[in-house]
């Protein structure tokens, strides 16, 4: 398990690394703009993996229905795995990554993509003290 979560850390870390180069920029054109998506999205998924990871953990079953994105969410803050918050701030970026998959890329906005930017590298960093004290409390 530790293993798995470590590669996932380091690969949402990269991508982490690829946003901010992004984000110094001012003006950003419509193919940045894609990209820049394309990083949320995958931020996005790497939490999500590790949440699946964890919970496979606690012996806890991953869903699978067609809302099962929503489901794990709401399982994993049950299991004590996020909080509230974390919860709701995953739950916004899900509605993106809903958008993004199921969308036009011609409809991206930059300053709403770069708000969610924002916001996912934010979320991240916060995602991340969270499993870790999951991590610690899960151990002892």
């Amino acid at each position: 398990m530790r293993e798995k979560i470590i590669r996932e850390k380091r690969l949402v870390e990269e991508t982490v690394k690829e946003l901010n180069k992004k984000l110094i920029k001012n003006k950003h054109t419509q193919d940045e703009i894609v990209a820049m998506s394309k990083y949320i999205y995958d931020i996005y998924s790497g939490m999500e993996n590790i949440l699946k990871i964890y919970l496979k953990t606690k012996g806890k079953e991953i869903p699978s229905s067609i809302t099962w994105h929503r489901d794990l969410l709401e399982i994993s803050h049950s299991a004590g795995i996020i909080s509230r918050e974390i919860l709701e701030k995953l739950q916004e970026l899900l509605g993106f990554r809903h958008i993004f998959a199921h969308g036009y890329a011609v409809r991206l906005r930059e300053s709403r993509v770069k708000d969610l930017c924002e916001e996912t590298l934010d979320v991240w960093l916060k995602f991340v003290r969270e499993i870790e004290q999951f991590s610690e409390i899960d151990t002892e």
